[in-house]
């Protein structure tokens, strides 16, 4: 089963999200940090990351995912919808999503980073053979 980490800063929007995603594994974060130290230990598939954290926000768990070794598929979850903001935050994530989160398209993003990753892997053993 495919892990998938969500980070907020709200227990309430963490909660929502897994009540959303009942065919997964989830591991939260409430911060940053709390973020980088479950990177290490679940390597995760999925990171639905929230950007407006106190401390390390989501824009660092960004940086610090583009020097790491994990490399899980990165949905910024937030409710800034300034032009800038998102285009900043798509330099390193994979995708985005707007508060308020609709459950199927949240799902449909989810399946489409799965499915992507597997094809990434079937693509790397393909080239392995050949």
């Amino acid at each position: 089963m495919s892990y998938i980490l969500i980070v907020d800063d709200d227990k309430v929007t963490r909660e929502l999200i897994k009540t959303m995603l009942p065919e997964y594994m989830t591991t939260e974060a409430m911060d940053g940090d709390c973020a980088i130290d479950a990177l290490g230990t679940h390597e995760p598939i999925v990171v639905l990351l929230d950007l407006c954290m106190p401390g390390r926000d989501g824009f660092d768990v960004l940086r610090y995912l583009k020097e790491s070794p994990i490399q899980p598929h990165v949905i910024v979850i937030t409710a800034v919808d300034d032009e800038q903001t998102i285009k900043t935050a798509l330099n390193s994530a994979d995708d985005i999503l707007l508060k308020p989160i609709q459950p199927a398209v949240l799902r449909a993003k989810i399946s489409k980073a799965i499915n992507e990753r597997k094809y990434r892997e079937l693509i790397i053993v393909l080239d392995e053979i050949a």
